[in-house]
């Protein structure tokens, strides 16, 4: 006889080792949690924090492009 374990996002008994949870909640979820559930949280996750990555990298080139392309007053003047 197979153990029925409970499932810690929708509370339904499912079967088998489950899946992890992370990052909805620290237990062990079902298949169908996992799936409609735990996985698009994940990639959301990923996307975002891609999307955070690119826009710092972003505010770095806009940043050093700034500084380039603007003489400063102490820069020696370039020779024509």
């Amino acid at each position: 006889m197979v153990a029925l374990k409970t499932c810690s996002i929708c509370r339904r008994p499912y079967r088998g080792t489950g899946r992890s949870a992370q990052p909805i909640n620290s237990g062990r979820c079902c298949d169908n949690c996992n799936i409609t559930v735990v996985v698009p949280e994940r990639l959301r996750r990923i996307v975002d924090a891609e999307k955070q990555a690119a826009k710092k990298d972003d505010k770095w080139r806009r940043a050093v492009r700034c500084c380039w392309t603007r003489r400063l007053p102490h820069s020696p003047r370039p020779s024509n």
